[in-house]
């Protein structure tokens, strides 16, 4: 049977498939039909390079590789997994694959994520200035290359009116530096551009209460913004098009752990802090993006916490222009709860 790109979620392998070479039909898999195919075993090379940082296992420790590769890289993820497993064996002519187990090789140093974190210890607690853990700052722009990401289009930026008639357009942008607190991703005096992708992101990201108007501008996109995406690290890198073409299973190894850190990274800018800690919890995401805008990006695009839609950080606005302003009254919030630990007596 024949695959095509639809049985994978990866650029590189859906640019290998989908050539005007390739014949046209169903694919025998997914059953997609009118695709480009591809015979499975000519993707053996790439897969036999991606397998080589899993060993086989005995006793029924580790995982099936389906569920190895899927975790780490999401190449298969939301597809049905007896049919992957199936054509995962096809690809490197082993039908038995699905009964075996396997575990990822480990690093022989301490991961960049367990780096990250000793650093952001040291930052809160010990060294705020000097720290000794810090990041590669030569290492981590050319990691962040994999996720630059062009937007165009129109953002939205909310502020709370506080019993003040409606913002003007010229008031919704950003703060002169003197009044600017610190956030999430600015310390203070430097401000930066918060807005989201939709007005009820927007809304959300300003923590109202019911009974605040909240006044909402639409900014246009003058100029295309290259950002750095957390969104989804995962998804976004292919193994095989950043570390197969260097031939070197150590690179591959690296880029596992490495995509680890950058959804991590992307977490963090994503997760709720409370007011009272949160001077302190920001320190880590200031110096992250203090880093973005040293590698040269417009900005960083990031998951709300508390909205539907998705958030960017601009360390400038000149690239963005104020289109119209409208208030919104709020009329009620929505609450989701999960239920904590009960801390011992």
């Amino acid at each position: 049977m024949y695959c095509c790109a639809n049985c994978f979620n990866d650029e590189y392998l859906s640019e290998k498939i989908n050539t005007p070479e390739s014949q046209i039909g169903t694919c025998g898999y997914c059953k997609n039909e009118n695709s480009p195919l591809i015979d499975p075993i000519e993707l053996m090379d790439e897969f036999d390079f991606l397998l080589s940082i899993y060993s086989e296992t005995t006793g029924g420790d580790g995982k099936c590789i389906i569920d190895c590769i899927t975790d780490d890289w999401e190449i298969f993820i939301g597809h049905d997994r007896l049919t992957s497993v199936q054509l995962l064996g096809e690809i490197i002519g082993d039908p038995s694959l699905g009964s075996k187990f396997f575990t990822p090789s480990r690093m022989t140093e301490i991961s960049p994520k367990d780096k990250w974190v000793n650093f952001c210890g040291e930052l809160i607690s010990t060294h705020r200035f000097f720290p000794e853990n810090q990041p590669d700052r030569d290492y981590l722009p050319l990691l962040f290359r994999s996720l630059k990401e062009k937007v165009c289009g129109d953002v939205f930026r909310a502020r709370i009116q506080n019993g003040i008639p409606q913002f003007k357009k010229s008031e919704m942008g950003m703060p002169p530096a003197k009044r600017a607190s610190g956030g999430r991703a600015n310390p203070v005096g430097i401000p930066y551009f918060y807005a989201a992708s939709n007005v009820e992101t927007a809304i959300a990201e300003t923590r109202p209460h019911p009974g605040n108007n909240v006044s909402i501008c639409k900014f246009k996109i003058s100029d295309t913004l290259e950002v750095l995406n957390l969104i989804n690290p995962r998804k976004d890198i292919s193994p095989f098009k950043v570390a197969f073409n260097q031939g070197d299973e150590e690179y591959l190894l690296r880029l596992r752990y490495d995509v680890e850190f950058l959804c991590h990274l992307g977490e963090e800018l994503s997760k709720p802090i409370t007011p009272e800690v949160a001077e302190l919890e920001y320190l880590p995401t200031q110096y992250l993006c203090e880093l973005i805008k040293k590698s040269q990006f417009d900005g960083v695009k990031f998951k709300s916490s508390v909205g539907n839609g998705v958030n960017y950080t601009l360390f400038s606005e000149d690239k963005v222009r104020s289109v119209s302003v409208l208030s919104h009254y709020i009329t009620d919030l929505k609450y989701s709860t999960v239920k904590s630990q009960r801390r011992a007596s």
